[in-house]
């Protein structure tokens, strides 16, 4: 459960982030952004789910 909904907000959060970049930059540069993006925000949202599920308990 954990994981898939970092996974969601890991894709929610590069969609957010990459748009902008879609527009003015290069497809590579895009595509770098959109993985490093995912990549990252991916394990903090796991990070953050992870701690919240300590403090519940």
């Amino acid at each position: 459960m954990g994981r898939l909904l970092a996974l969601v907000i890991a894709m929610i959060t590069t969609f957010v982030v990459t748009t902008p970049f879609a527009f003015e930059a290069y497809f590579t540069t895009t595509l770098t952004i959109a993985t490093w993006t995912m990549i990252g925000s991916y394990y903090a949202a796991k990070y953050v789910i992870n701690t919240l599920k300590k403090t519940e308990c």
